[in-house]
């Protein structure tokens, strides 16, 4: 920043004192003044009237009874401070309910200092903007007042002159309402492909803000394997004047992809000249995948039935004759079983993509189940391969992908299991308490698939006929320099002769292979007043 420039002021207004001086130091770095630091709404008005700030930075989640939004509401009508929302990963309620606001921006934490710079200017600018259009709007009634006493004497060439503005207005507003409202993807650009406005269902579609995309070159949702031909023929045919029709492979904000049918076509001037270019396009992916996906499904699936078919069938001729051999084989399969590695070593996001492409295989799938018993082993297969593709998720958003915010991890489970259980959290409330500390990347996944497997069996059998309970989670470190977890609930409890180490659940059984073979730990099962499982183990280095 210019050094003899006024500086401009920022208020922050954030709970968390180590995350409002990181923000403050990263400020004063760029260049900008912090007119002061608060931690709750309650102490916002006070401190803008002692030092009038130009912006302020504003946590959803504060201390108080007010909350973020609420309390940027306040100082927009009293002050018109523009105010750009600080929220956390988790804060998705939140942070839907601060778009509805009349906000200058968010920022979704952890942010870069780049990203924060480039928010406040965006802020700073639409609300500068704002203002002299608020001034514009006052001068114009000034002038429309004095050129009405002028032109008295053209009073009834002026009303329908202002009738016809009106209903040319009337017009527009619905135009515009037709774009904002319509289920198709709308994007214009100027004569250079510079992107000047997106509809609601674009951002929607494709994950990006209009703030994030208002300025950019379409070329950003271009597809990785496409040929640069195919896209140069697009832009040849729509700059000679013409329309474009066709099907187009986008690549989403996420890096996912999807399909679009597509029109793009140029808006020309009353003269006749190419302002503009429009496409108009409808999201047509499922219509793409699902028959294609589905078909290799069932053929891969047939395939593998005729396999263990015929393996089967040859193993039951060895079974018959030899009594011995089949307690061997039952053996190597139980070994097995435990020795499996369900842990994903290579963390990308196109893995979380093929986990929800299985996941919708198997919803298809299921579909055609009518027996109960086989549609919930459909659903507990969804919940592990979701409980996996939770963690890939949160790693594509993390800086450091060695390490996890173990404690989301555990909460996206439980509101997954509960969405996936048709389960109220005013009939079961979860209490967890997670502590900080040092774990990794396939310790987290395989306690995530543990507290998947347990919290299924308590939603499941400890609270029969709707009845209202609680489920604990709990970790921290032992004085061993250990890792403890305690999973319980307060339901009807488990039978007294279930024996842990040798249960006839599938589900049982993993969770004791996983701590048993993976986390080399220990498992305990306490039966007092409900049912408490005890783990515990080392990190290993």
């Amino acid at each position: 920043m210019i050094e003899n420039q006024k500086k401009t002021k920022i208020l922050i207004v954030e709970d968390q004192k180590t995350t409002a001086m990181k923000i403050q130091k990263d400020l004063v770095k760029m260049g900008y003044a912090i007119s002061s630091i608060v931690h709750s709404g309650e102490e916002v008005a006070g401190s803008i009237e002692g030092d009038m700030p130009d912006l302020a930075l504003m946590d959803i989640i504060l201390q108080g009874k007010m909350d973020g939004i609420e309390t940027a509401e306040q100082i927009q009508l009293k002050f018109d401070i523009p105010v750009v929302f600080l929220s956390a990963f988790a804060d998705k309620t939140k942070v839907n309910r601060a778009k509805l606001r009349n906000t200058f921006g968010y920022l979704v934490k952890p942010f870069d200092p780049q990203e924060l710079r480039t928010t406040i200017e965006s802020a700073l600018y639409k609300h500068g903007m704002e203002s002299r259009l608020k001034e514009y709007q006052v001068n114009l009634e000034k002038k429309v007042a004095e050129r009405t006493r002028e032109l008295s004497e053209a009073n009834a060439k002026l009303k329908a002159e202002i009738a016809e503005r009106q209903l040319t207005e009337e017009h527009i507003r619905k135009l515009h309402r037709v774009v904002e409202q319509s289920p198709s993807l709308v994007m214009i650009t100027d004569t250079k492909g510079n992107i000047e406005y997106v509809n609601p269902k674009f951002t929607e579609i494709t994950g990006y803000s209009r703030d994030e995309i208002i300025g950019e070159n379409p070329r950003i949702l271009k597809y990785d394997k496409e040929s640069p031909e195919f896209y140069k023929q697009i832009w040849d045919m729509v700059a000679s004047g013409n329309k474009w029709f066709g099907d187009l492979r986008v690549r989403k904000k996420d890096g996912e992809h999807y399909w679009e049918s597509a029109s793009i076509f140029p808006l020309r001037s009353p003269g006749g000249s190419i302002t503009n270019y429009i496409k108009v396009a409808e999201d047509i992916t499922a219509r793409k995948f699902t028959e294609e996906e589905l078909m290799k499904s069932q053929c891969e699936l047939e395939e593998r039935v005729s396999e263990r078919t015929a393996e089967l069938s040859e193993l039951n001729k060895e079974l018959q004759s030899e009594v011995e051999g089949r307690k061997q084989v039952e053996e190597q399969i139980r070994n097995s079983l435990k020795e499996k590695d369900v842990l994903l070593r290579e963390i990308h996001h196109r893995i979380k993509n093929n986990m929800q492409i299985i996941i919708s295989l198997i919803r298809l799938v299921s579909r055609d189940v009518h027996d109960e018993e086989c549609a919930a082993i459909f659903r507990d297969c969804e919940n592990r391969i979701k409980s996996m593709a939770i963690i890939h998720e949160q790693l594509y958003l993390s800086k450091d992908l060695s390490k996890i915010d173990l404690n989301v991890y555990i909460r996206n489970i439980i509101d997954e299991l509960l969405m996936s259980y048709g389960i109220s959290r005013a009939k079961i409330k979860f209490i967890t308490n997670v502590g900080c500390f040092p774990i990794g990347i396939d310790s987290v996944i395989i306690c995530g698939l543990i507290v998947n497997e347990l919290v299924t069996n308590s939603l499941k059998y400890a609270f029969p006929k709707g009845k209202e309970g609680q489920i604990k989670i709990n970790m921290s470190l032992t004085a061993d320099d250990e890792i403890g977890m305690v999973i319980s609930d307060n339901g009807i409890g488990m039978p007294e002769n279930l024996n842990i180490e040798n249960t006839g659940t599938l589900g049982l059984q993993l969770v004791n292979g996983l701590v048993i073979s993976q986390l080399q730990g220990r498992l305990k099962l306490i039966r007092n007043n409900g049912t408490e499982f005890h783990i515990t183990f080392k990190e290993q280095e």
